[in-house]
Order: C-alpha cells, then structure tokens, then sequence
C-alpha cells in the first residue's frame, strides 16, 4: 500500500518523535502487513519486506511489545524492496487478547486504531456474550466500537430488529448498523462510521463476512474470502495475516483473521467500561467488594429483581470479570518467577567473579 504517510495517519506527534530519535540513514514507515516476524512496511512512497534488527528483539520483553499491523516504526532501507526495523514509536489505540495457549502472555492484534468495527452475522451464530468480549477489549484500549450485524438480507427485517434490540438493551448508546453486500445501499450505514484518517480494525469469527465486507467497501478484491461451506453454510476462514488496506473515502482499515473467542488480556477495565450500568450499580452496594452473588445489600442483584436489569447481562460480566483476574493474577505470578529468576543468575554471577 502506498500514499504519503500522512495518509497513512502520519501525526505530528509521531513526527516530534522521530525527529527527536532516528538516526542518519533511517525513515519512518507504518506497517501494513505483518507475518509472524516479517512485516510490510509503507514508507509513503513505497512499500519494504522488513525483519527485526537484532538490537531490537533483544530489547523486546514479551510476544505484546513485538510490531503488529498498524504500528509505526523507524526503519533503514536495506534497497529498494527490503530493509530492517529499528525501533517502534509510541503505540496508542492497540487491540490485545491473551495468546492462545497461554494463561498469562498477551499479543498485540494491532496499533493505532481508532475504531473497532464488530461484525457479527444475522443469520447463523450471533451471540450479544460475545460482542461483550470484544467491546471490552476494545474499550480497555480506548477504541470507540460499533456493532456491526453482517448478511442483513439473509433474514427479515423483524429478525434484525429483535438482534438490533438484543444490543442496545446490553450496551445502551453503542451505536449499531446492518449491511448487506447484495442489497443496493446495503452499506450505507457502514461507510459513514468510517471517517476519513481513521483507522478501524473489524474484528469478528470466522466466516463472518469480514473480508467480504472490505472488499465491497473498496470497490474490487482486496481481501481473501471463501466459498460457503456446505455443511454449514458459513464461509470458510481465508485471513491469515493482518493487513492494512486505504479505503476510497480515506480511511484505514485492518482485517484480521477469524478469531471466535479473543481472551481478554488487561486488569479489566474494559470489562468495567462496557458493563456501565452495573459498575454504576454497584456503587450503591453494602459492600465495596461486594461479588454481586448472595451479599446482603447488593444494588446489582436488587436491579435484577425489580426486573431492571438483565440476569445474563450479569452473567457475562461477572464470566468476563474472572477471566480478566485470572489472567492479571497468572500475569503477575509470572511477573514475580521471572525477577526471582533474574536475581538468582545475577547472585550466581556475583559467585563466580568472587571465585575469580
């Protein structure tokens, strides 16, 4: 992808900063793809393969501090195609999710977004639970998300009024649109929440029409879809890496691959910020701590009987809510086994320079 970089969102902010930094030889440069540890690289004028300087991932401390798609970087051409990262510049707006497989390791989905767009799709699958996950995430981030209810002309229009509902009456205020690829306005609702210099990452499961969606927002085939599964009708996932595309009207968009459950990777205030009736609830509680279970005085629990409040809107708060803790607490377990780590090589080290 190319474009001058204030096109690609260029700030001056970004701009004070490298000036203030690079070094004699060096260029700034967004990443626009990023693949395991190769990334693509737009320099304004042109587009450079990158590896890490091993400099670099020396310094990088986990998987989360690694460049992802979005960031931008300070980089030495090598020629005309290639050349080496050196350094990442301050990262805002950056979507993490905890790393499959792992209970305590974080990883960067992408940098510098301003908008998270959810998809989710109205014929098959839809799940307000999960729109919570990644409304938290986003809003752990500070990135304003929009719901995103994909293949509106799969099902009726009383359908995605009932799924439109299911929304606002779990996150009053978000602000919800439908799309359809095959119908003539079909995206309307969509393109206006896609400002010009933005940056928007759609995020959703597999087969959701993503790629779909992107590709009929930019006019021609960008982005890699699949056929409909026959045996269950959805597409198939094609998205393996996280690429930024420029759409016509001038924003920036990131697809990401098919991801049905992203775990949450922060202290949980997300999960706070996205369940805002209930923390202002639980303000009125007996207890400060109170778990919103059996504790007498709960404010949460009285909304719930006054018939106020949702039950599953607690249910998935609560489900969020541990999950957050139980990754803080494995997070900073691995915090302490690693200075504990340290200080016994650097006594062992005081060891042997005493025996020499």
């Amino acid at each position: 992808m190319t474009g001058t970089l204030e096109e690609l969102g260029y700030t001056a902010s970004l701009r004070e900063h490298y000036n203030s930094v690079a070094a004699e030889g060096q260029c700034p440069g967004r990443v626009v793809e990023a693949f395991q540890e190769l990334y693509t690289v737009s320099t304004g004028g042109r587009a450079l393969r990158c590896t890490l300087s091993g400099r670099l991932r020396s310094r990088l401390a986990d998987r989360a501090a690694y460049p992802t798609t979005g960031d931008w970087v300070i980089l030495a051409p090598a020629d005309a195609t290639s050349g080496v990262i050196h350094d990442l510049m301050p990262r805002r707006g950056v979507l993490l999710r905890r790393a499959a497989g792992e209970r305590s390791a974080a990883q960067a989905i992408a940098s510098h977004i301003d908008v998270a767009v959810i998809v989710q799709s109205a014929d098959r699958d839809f799940s307000v639970n999960r729109i919570d996950r990644y409304i938290s995430i986003a809003r752990a981030a500070d990135i304003r998300p929009i719901a995103v209810i994909n293949k509106a002309d799969l099902v009726s229009p009383e359908a995605i009024g009932e799924l439109c509902a299911a929304i606002s009456s779990r996150h009053p205020g978000l602000h919800v649109v439908t799309s359809s690829v095959v119908e003539t306005g079909g995206l309307e609702g969509l393109r206006a929440e896609l400002l010009p210099g933005e940056t928007c990452c759609f995020l959703g499961s597999s087969g959701v029409g993503k790629s779909t969606l992107i590709n009929a927002l930019m006019g021609h085939e960008c982005a890699a879809t699949g056929a409909v599964s026959e045996a269950t009708q959805r597409g198939r996932h094609t998205t393996t890496s996280r690429t930024l595309f420029a759409l016509p009207g001038g924003a920036l968009v990131i697809d990401t691959p098919g991801m049905r459950e992203l775990g949450l990777a922060d202290s949980g205030a997300g999960v706070e910020d996205s369940f805002a009736e209930i923390r202002d609830l639980a303000r009125a509680c007996r207890f400060s701590d109170c778990s919103h279970q059996e504790e007498p005085g709960c404010a949460v629990r009285a909304a719930i009987d006054e018939g106020s409040l949702a039950p599953a809107a607690l249910d998935s708060y609560l489900r969020l809510r541990r999950e957050a803790r139980r990754f803080e607490q494995s997070a900073a377990e691995l915090r302490r086994t690693e200075r504990k780590h340290g200080k016994m090589i650097k006594q062992i080290l005081r060891e042997k320079r005493d025996r020499w």
